[in-house]
């Protein structure tokens, strides 16, 4: 684990995970992967190699997740 001040954790508000956020990793060897913010990373950081989606109530987080992990949703990010 990687721990930055609490002055760079407000600077950086806009990274701060929230449950139920959807992550999508954009570079690196897990490009392209997905996965669902659970309760034990809520208030985490994230850093440029991802990305946040964070959902209205009306879309299910795991939905997306296994779509965007699916042949068809690899296809479309």
């Amino acid at each position: 684990n990687v721990f930055i001040s609490e002055d760079d954790d407000k600077k950086l508000s806009r990274s701060k995970l929230k449950y139920g956020d959807v992550l999508l990793t954009i570079t690196g060897v897990s490009y392209g992967k997905s996965a669902v913010v659970t309760k034990e990373l809520e208030g985490a950081n994230i850093n440029q190699h991802s990305v946040k989606i964070t959902l209205n109530t009306e879309l299910n987080p795991y939905f997306l997740s296994t779509f965007l992990n699916s042949k068809f949703g690899k296809l479309q990010s």
